[in-house]
């Protein structure tokens, strides 16, 4: 449906494509279209249905042995295995974003919806540990006041939370545009990344 989606974009332009041609192209119903995308916005971007709030239970429940770095790493890759795509279809994507510039727009909100989800997730990790996934906090539980005080005040915690995951959004970008570059896989460049980074090659 991504590829479907991309191609109708690049052949009729973005305010010239429907839900239900998008659904038609790649031979599904238009229910089946809302079973994995929430517009045809987010089929043209290729970006999942999940909600930030199922990011933020992700990384809450990750490797409970795990720091919270490396529940981090592992949350970013499972997005990265889930996003990349061929390189014929990235390619087209990056053709229809400089023909549709709104449509980063939509990209940028979600992706700041995203992060946001995560620092929470990540700073709650860093004061209580990892959450089994039948004690998840709601936003009720935050305003009972059952969070841990202080949760996204600026201190050390917070801090460490939202350095982690722009730099962890950082890579990822770094692992699209390598792949894009060589022809290779998201996944493997994120992971080679990852190593150059822990080996020190890398410093900012």
């Amino acid at each position: 449906m991504h590829r479907a989606a991309l191609e109708l974009v690049a052949e009729h332009g973005l305010d010239g494509v429907t839900v239900e041609m998008i659904a038609e192209r790649a031979g599904v119903s238009p229910r089946t279209f809302f079973n994995h995308w929430a517009t045809k916005e987010t089929a043209i971007l290729g970006l999942v249905i999940d909600s930030p709030e199922e990011f933020h239970r992700r990384l809450l429940t990750e490797s409970p042995e795990s720091t919270p770095e490396q529940a981090l790493r592992q949350v970013l890759r499972e997005i990265i295995q889930v996003a990349q795509t061929d390189l014929d279809v990235r390619e087209l994507k990056k053709e229809v974003l400089r023909r549709e510039p709104q449509l980063h727009a939509v990209n940028a909100g979600r992706t700041h919806h995203i992060q946001a989800a995560l620092v929470t997730a990540f700073e709650y990790r860093v004061r209580q540990g990892a959450v089994a996934p039948d004690r998840i906090p709601s936003a009720d539980d935050e305003a009972a006041g059952a969070f841990p005080e202080g949760l996204g005040d600026g201190g050390p915690e917070h801090a460490r939370a939202v350095i982690a995951v722009q730099m962890g959004f950082a890579l990822t970008r770094s692992a699209f545009s390598l792949s894009m570059a060589g022809g290779t896989e998201v996944v493997d460049e994120f992971d080679r990344i990852l190593r150059m980074v822990d080996a020190g090659d890398v410093r900012i």
